[in-house]
């Protein structure tokens, strides 16, 4: 007999298992897949339409791949097509378990010919014909490949699965439907069938894809979704004019009975400001409370639940974000239990401790005077009082957060592959950050080891593919040898394995999405996705200076918190070990936000970094040589500047960072500050003038002249603190006399004088 749940306990279970707010959209990831033959008869209509049905699913911000059959002997055709099932299939199964089990789909489109498949005297492959899915590259002869041997690989997985065929005999494929149900096992997988028997060929009038395409763009733009099943409905019906009716069929049913449905995918920024309205729900049971009953509500409202229902829309669930810090707090590191508890040291220990009782103490009198409230009447204090209390509590929460990154981040722990694999599988890693700074600590730890180079595994973002593309191309000239450009191509590409590697948003670098080697333009192209909240329209930090007039320059704070994230993002990529080397005005940009309240405007306050190099800490230039450029010396530290062969470090890119956020600070570009003083140089050497005062620029008068304008006047436009935090980047005066090979005290001291003073707001 099932056992049955009292209402607490009923709470209490539903509580564990909606940890998280019901998902904003269906899936959180979606892999489509286009399938045609690379030659075969109506090659080219099938490519026209491959392409047609990729533009349509990536509008959808799905990730989208064709590809091409290869007309090969035997069964290689089969086992290459098998091969690369089984790879995307294994991609996103790791997607889907960096995103936390998240719903995922798997869309796999063939068009092409089938094959009738009812010779039941046949002795090849797979014995008597069972009138089952093959499909042909050709409409009769030539190679032929085994779709239902390669279909059963789909029966196993736990994400969602829709074959869309557009071939004759297509419905086939449906012949495996309950040979193998895992009721156990989440995902569902259907398929939509353009024929049961013969269908038209692609450019025909009545074609399945074409009409397919056109219904769900229809459907989509006037409801948001379509499922599979109203698609089949509508592809039915006389109106649609196809040439047989399609086939619909559940191969799999999955956890719970739903269609597939397929929507746009889109960022969703989920936080207290996002809350609107708050609804309470109440479900009567009659006859009590089953695990049964509760994991039909859990799959009820992760996969039917309106869009605009979220779930724990109070304080309530703020308290219940902090669940993993105090899991963390309060289990694991009293008895330092895992890896990543073993890693931090007693002043860390103590840091810690110091914030959550503080933290706690918050709680304690929140709740206590929140009880004793009565909310007639005093609704708008309450508001008040609630939103205050939210803030202070995700400052200390996040507080916390920090700590723990910064000691996991420079502990002996990230030095060491083993120690790193480790940590990446304690469940601790999960608290915010952590696990995807692990993970691109381990591509950079391998990257820098060439013999473990092979054990790279990029982790890719979760953030949709986007249709919007901004590109970033780093050009070499037509001097360099082969064997130059070779060893570029591969460094472009080890770089590239760190820019598409997920990263928190405190990085401040959009996700890179493919690279090219454009070899007749001399350039390697960089293709970054756009969130899907911005626009295509990048404006430069130095371009914002120098050519926004005063309406559209960004406020005082606006300039405060661009100049405090593009510091901590600094930061962020030194706590992984990787250095920028090309920190300028030039390479941090900004977009334009879609929204119609400030479309007019650039996020002034989401800035992001661009124009990375690559070479590991203290290496040579990676790409290209040096080139002469007045400019961009002006950015370099001294030990940076000409043609130099001392490396990188990163007190080089924090010296760059400093000519930055001066150039921030006084909204003037450190080229304008140099060119006066430069001006007012000459001015004295044509009046018969002689000495240092008149002689000729050199680089160290340029160094010079920076730094007088952090003295002269800084501080009366932002403060003393952002002038000594500016001022310590251009001089190095971090204090730090010996240090680790990763620079863990500088990093700990450009925290305290930099980071700290850029976080405190100038009283105005």
């Amino acid at each position: 007999m099932e056992s049955s749940f009292n209402s607490r306990e009923a709470e209490k279970y539903l509580s564990r298992h909606l940890e998280k707010p019901v998902p904003f959209q269906r899936y959180a990831a979606v892999k489509a897949i286009i399938l045609y033959w690379e030659d075969s008869d109506g090659f080219e209509e099938y490519a026209k339409e491959a392409d047609e049905l990729k533009d349509f699913f990536q509008g959808l911000q799905f990730d989208t791949e064709l590809c091409k059959i290869p007309v090969l002997c035997g069964q290689d055709s089969e086992l290459e097509l098998h091969s690369f099932i089984l790879e995307k299939q294994k991609q996103l199964r790791r997607r889907m378990r960096d995103l936390d089990e998240a719903p995922c789909l798997l869309i796999v489109h063939y068009g092409g010919h089938g094959d009738k498949d009812d010779d039941k005297h046949a002795t090849g492959i797979g014995g008597p014909q069972e009138r089952r899915s093959v499909w042909r590259a050709f409409h009769s002869g030539g190679p032929s490949l085994r779709w239902y041997a390669i279909q059963q690989s789909f029966l196993h997985i736990e994400f969602d699965v829709l074959l869309l065929f557009d071939c004759c005999y297509a419905a086939q494929a449906g012949r495996g439907a309950g040979a193998i149900r895992k009721e156990n096992l989440p995902g569902r997988v259907e398929l939509l069938a353009a024929a049961v028997d013969q269908t038209p060929r692609p450019g025909d009038e009545g074609s399945f894809t074409k009409t397919m395409i056109a219904i769900m763009r229809k459907r989509i733009e006037q409801d948001g979704h379509v499922s599979i099943s109203e698609l089949h409905r509508i592809l039915t019906h006389r109106s649609s004019a196809l040439y047989t009716p399609p086939f619909h069929v559940n191969i799999r049913q999955g956890a719970d009975e739903r269609s597939i449905v397929l929507e746009k995918l889109k960022e969703h920024d989920d936080t207290i400001k996002d809350w609107r309205v708050a609804l309470d729900v109440t479900i009567r049971f009659r006859d009590g409370f089953t695990q049964a009953r509760l994991d039909d509500i859990v799959r009820w409202l992760r996969a039917q639940a309106p869009k605009a229902f979220v779930a724990y829309t109070d304080v309530n669930r703020v308290l219940e974000n902090t669940k993993q810090v105090n899991d963390f707090v309060e289990s694991k590191l009293p008895e330092r239990s895992g890896v990543v508890a073993q890693s931090l040291d007693t002043s860390v220990l103590e840091q810690i401790d110091e914030v959550w009782s503080s933290l706690q103490q918050l709680i304690h009198k929140y709740t206590t005077h929140h009880s004793m409230q009565n909310p007639m009447g005093n609704e708008d204090r309450m508001e008040e009082l609630a939103s205050s209390f939210i803030k202070r509590v995700d400052d200390g929460y996040n507080e916390i957060l920090e700590v723990i990154q910064r000691a996991v981040m420079m502990s002996d722990l990230s030095s060491d592959l083993t120690m790193i694999d480790k940590a990446l599988a304690d469940p601790s890693s999960r608290l915010s950050g952590i696990r995807s700074q692990l993970r691109l600590r381990r591509i950079i730890y391998c990257q820098e080891r060439p013999e473990l180079r092979g054990q790279i595994t990029a982790t890719k973002s979760s953030v949709p593919v986007a249709s919007a593309r901004l590109m970033e191309y780093k050009t070499y000239d037509q001097h360099q040898s082969p064997k130059d450009i070779q060893n570029m191509e591969a460094r472009i590409g080890l770089l590239a394995e760190v820019l598409a590697s997920q990263k928190p948003e405190s990085f401040r670098c959009l996700q890179l999405h493919e690279w090219k080697h454009d070899q007749d333009h001399r350039r390697f192209v960089y293709h970054f996705s756009i969130p899907d909240n911005y626009s295509v329209e990048p404006r430069s930090l130095y371009e914002a200076i120098t050519k926004l007039d005063r309406q559209s320059r960004p406020t005082l704070g606006e300039r405060l918190t661009m100049a405090y994230r593009i510091a901590k993002a600094v930061e962020q990529w030194h706590r992984v070990d990787w250095v920028h080397q090309s920190i300028s005005s030039h390479d941090i940009f900004f977009l334009k936000p879609k929204s119609r309240v400030s479309r007019d405007r650039w996020d002034f306050e989401a800035p992001f970094l661009h124009g990375f190099d690559f070479a590991r800490p203290n290496a040579k230039p990676s790409v290209g040589r040096y080139v002469e450029n007045i400019e961009l010396d002006m950015y370099r530290h001294p030990d940076r500047q000409g043609e130099t062969p001392l490396g990188h470090k990163k007190e080089h890119d924090l010296y760059s960072l400093g000519v930055v956020l001066l150039e921030i600070g006084l909204w003037r570009s450190c080229r304008d500050m140099v060119e006066k003083r430069a001006k007012d140089k000459q001015k004295l050497r044509k009046q018969g003038v002689s000495g240092d005062a008149a002689g000729e620029v050199e680089r160290n008068d340029m160094v010079k002249w920076l730094k007088g304008a952090v003295q002269d006047s800084l501080a009366h436009h932002v403060g003393s603190d952002y002038r000594d935090a500016v001022s310590t980047c251009l001089t190095s005066s971090f204090g730090v006399m010996h240090d680790d090979e990763r620079k863990s005290k500088l990093l700990d001291a450009m925290d305290k004088m930099v980071l700290q003073k850029l976080a405190r707001r100038p009283i105005i």
